[in-house]
């Protein structure tokens, strides 16, 4: 049985790619994600042709979905600082960059 699956704020598919690795046969519905970076990267890795879609003007309906999953919007960037390949000092800077 496949999982039917709506994914708001998609990203790269981190909430796909969990619930693969628990096992599930998922079949991802629809796909929202307003950057284009990242639906290129989802695309690729899912082998799946998704465009970029913004959520405030969302408006589809679909019939048996078995789960709406969704990333936590990504206001913080991390920055890491290296010295011979080994992190020496981590910040978290809010807001974009």
């Amino acid at each position: 049985m496949k999982l039917n699956v709506i994914e708001l704020f998609g990203g790269i598919g981190a909430c796909t790619k969990a619930l693969k690795r628990l096992g599930y046969d998922v079949n991802v519905v629809d796909y929202v994600e307003i950057d284009k970076y990242a639906v290129k990267s989802y695309n690729a890795i899912n082998n799946t042709n998704f465009e970029p879609q913004d959520i405030t003007t969302y408006n589809k309906h679909f019939e048996n979905i078995d789960l709406i999953t969704h990333g936590s919007p990504c206001h913080a960037k991390i920055f890491h600082l290296l010295v011979n390949n080994k992190v020496v000092m981590k910040e978290v800077v809010q807001g974009p960059v």
